[in-house]
């Protein structure tokens, strides 16, 4: 993958991302459990809290400074939704919007060998961008679905 497919693949997951929101009414967002014990509003919350941690990583690995090593991934996001089960949708929604703004500016600033030369930065980039974008997005198809039927 080179530079410019990463940015168009980022711009089509981000915005299947938000189509999937499209029509949807605060009670939706917050009261359905589309992914376990998760709402809509939940899954904005984790996804703006991931790209906060991911634009200090970046940043980190570009500066050449090590970065915390995540063992295990379920209890960080355990942790993360306790932290912002409480958070009001409309703070959920500003703080996705404005995290994935910020990571993507950064994220623009950087050359190819930068962005995506080397194992564990293209691993944070990739992971944590379209494919985390992409994974929720189909969670919540799969629950739009299942409620229209």
């Amino acid at each position: 993958m080179d530079r410019q497919s990463f940015f168009e693949r980022e711009r089509e997951a981000w915005a299947r991302f938000n189509s999937l929101l499209g029509g949807l009414v605060e009670q939706e967002m917050i009261g359905a459990k589309v992914l376990d014990d998760w709402t809509v509003k939940d899954i904005l919350a984790h996804i703006g809290s991931w790209q906060a941690r991911v634009l200090d990583s970046t940043t980190r690995l570009v500066a050449g400074q090590r970065i915390e090593t995540i063992k295990d991934f379920d209890a960080l996001n355990a942790a993360q939704y306790e932290r912002d089960k409480d958070l009001p949708l409309a703070e959920a929604r500003a703080r996705c919007g404005a995290n994935h703004d910020r990571l993507i500016d950064f994220l623009q600033t950087l050359s190819e060998e930068q962005l995506l030369g080397h194992k564990l930065m293209r691993a944070w980039v990739t992971n944590s961008t379209y494919r985390h974008l992409e994974e929720h997005a189909g969670a919540i198809a799969m629950w739009r679905a299942r409620t229209t039927l």
